[in-house]
């Protein structure tokens, strides 16, 4: 295989046993474009800015964008954000949504292609059958032999099915400090078990989604039956010791904010209902204006990873 200035390592194998829970959907958006410039990586060294890393996994060669704040310095312990995309979409998404806070807010910002487009959260009812968990794991592994990571602040956000297998990592791995989940809700039946380590969980959710139905149900996409995002945030926070009522505020008629929380706990449950938005929160000016993304990162760099 041809590699040009990519560069290839063989991964450790990890084994993780498949949920036999459902999985999720849809679209994201942005393909990519062909000006976009990329930083060659010199040997095995990423560069600051953004690198275009293959990799084999699982005897798979996968791909993705690292990027580096600009001001990297190899003696900082950094933060790591994940961006998984949407099922159709494609790791360009994350690049151009996260991209611009890693200079901003100093983290690492990793990007992955799924396979097919899609991630595997358990289910096959997307394409992807691969071990997209070990894949994950196998990317902090080798990431860490290159920088050095703050372990205690290692986030995951995506949208859509990537929404779905953010909370796949958050309960079948215990590295992340906190997950965020766009137009994303537990399949029915799915729960947070006991041994699950307690972390910080947000959903942005649009109220007229019908993909992944906001007050649960059948998706009008796939023959999947998802909970509400109300019962699946409910879950995290009585997981988490949280208080079971939240705080209400309601922002503009456009836009309302359930809180969970309790004194003295340290992890945070939060629900953002986007009135008259559909499946395609990027309609909502909160998502449009990628301010969502900064708030994001403001819930996770305020929810380090708590023993």
């Amino acid at each position: 295989m041809h590699i040009s200035w990519r560069f290839m390592i063989s991964g450790r194998k990890w084994f993780y046993w498949l949920s036999s829970s459902c999985i999720l959907l849809l679209t994201c958006h942005d393909e990519p474009r062909a000006n976009d410039i990329v930083n060659p990586v010199v040997e095995t060294s990423l560069q600051t800015g953004v690198n275009e890393i293959e990799m084999e996994f699982d005897g798979i060669v996968r791909n993705m964008f690292v990027q580096l704040p600009m001001d990297f310095n190899q003696d900082t312990s950094y933060p790591v954000v994940f961006f998984f995309h949407g099922y159709g979409g494609n790791k360009y998404f994350g690049r151009e949504v996260i991209g611009p806070l890693v200079d901003e807010e100093d983290f690492v910002g990793i990007y992955p292609q799924g396979i097919e487009n899609s991630w595997n959260a358990g289910s096959g009812a997307v394409p992807s059958t691969a071990n997209d968990v070990g894949w994950t794991l196998h990317i902090l592994d080798w990431l860490g032999t290159e920088i050095t990571i703050d372990e205690n602040r290692i986030y995951s956000l995506g949208y859509s099915n990537g929404g779905a297998f953010s909370y796949r990592l958050a309960l079948d791995t215990d590295v992340f400090a906190a997950v965020a989940s766009l137009s994303a809700s537990f399949f029915q039946g799915r729960t947070v078990a006991s041994d699950v380590q307690p972390l910080s969980v947000l959903q942005i959710h649009g109220e007229n989604d019908q993909k992944v139905p906001y007050h649960g149900g059948q998706s009008s996409a796939l023959s999947i039956v998802f909970e509400s995002a109300m019962n699946t945030v409910t879950q995290w926070a009585v997981h988490n010791g949280l208080d079971a009522a939240p705080i209400v505020n309601t922002q503009l008629d456009s836009m309302t904010i359930y809180t969970f929380s309790a004194n003295g706990n340290p992890h945070e449950v939060r629900l953002y209902c986007m009135h008259g938005t559909t499946h395609h929160i990027i309609t909502h000016p909160f998502i449009s204006t990628n301010e969502c993304y900064r708030k994001i990162w403001r819930f996770f760099n305020a929810h380090p990873k708590e023993y």
